[in-house]
Parts: C-alpha cells; sequence; structure tokens
C-alpha cells in the first residue's frame, strides 16, 4: 500500500504540474480530479497526459481537459480501463449505462465544485446504482 500510495502522490504532482504549465491555471474544476485521477494504472495516466498535451491551451482546451479527467474517473469506477474492461462489468452495469459514459461526465460537470469534490470523495462507497442514479437526467 505504501508503495501505491508514493505512486499516487507522485502523478498527482506530476498532473498537478503538468495542468498548471499547459493551462496557466489550476480552477476549482480541474483540482478536484487530482486525487481520483492520480490513482489511475500507469499506462492509462500516460495515455490520459498524451491526450491534455494535445489540447490547446484556451478555454475550450480547459474545458476538454476537465471532460477528459470526468471521463478517465468514470471509465475508472466503472471497471471500464484498459484491459480490466471484461465482461464481469456487465454483471454490474447495463452495457446502456456503460455506453453512457460522456453523457454521465457531462452531469457530473454540471455539479458544483463543492458538490463534484463532495461526490468524488464518496465514489468508493457510492453503488452502481446509485452513482448512476445521482448522475443520471
Amino acid at each position: 500500500r505504501g508503495i501505491q500510495q508514493g505512486r499516487e502522490e507522485g502523478q498527482r504532482s506530476i498532473l498537478e504540474n503538468f495542468l498548471r504549465v499547459r493551462f496557466g491555471e489550476l480552477d476549482a474544476f480541474l483540482a478536484v480530479f487530482l486525487a481520483p485521477v492520480s490513482a489511475l494504472p500507469a499506462n492509462e495516466f500516460t495515455l490520459l497526459l498524451l491526450q491534455l498535451s494535445a489540447l490547446t491551451g484556451d478555454s475550450q482546451g480547459i474545458e476538454q481537459a476537465r471532460r477528459l479527467l470526468a471521463e478517465s474517473v468514470l471509465r475508472m469506477r466503472f471497471g471500464l480501463l484498459g484491459d480490466t474492461a471484461d465482461a464481469t462489468l456487465r454483471d454490474r452495469v447495463s452495457v446502456p449505462d456503460v455506453l453512457r459514459i460522456p453523457a454521465l461526465a457531462t452531469n457530473l460537470l454540471a455539479l458544483s465544485p463543492e458538490e463534484l469534490a463532495l461526490l468524488l470523495q464518496q465514489l468508493p462507497q457510492l453503488s452502481d446504482e446509485e452513482l448512476l442514479a445521482r448522475l443520471s437526467n
């Protein structure tokens, strides 16, 4: 656990510095995603950094960064990362729910930074159904 915690702290520092340099700021929405995104497996974290590096440094790029971070957290929460996305997921969440990740990310980003921070803190304790209910229109 200590090694993983150290890795997550390192990834958090890398992501925080990267976002500050790339976008010139770290707004409340970007900051709230630092901790959960830092828990991504190293290969997924690297892929996310590559995607973020392709974004423009303007307000549109910041919006796209927020969406990428939100979708990454949701994919991680529902077990949809890389090789871990397997048939067992379909036993937990219906396929239409999984396909709604972009819509769920939109609803996640519609929350205030405070509501978003609270929801992300509660994420590990929420069942799939509870999370989907909170993020459904």
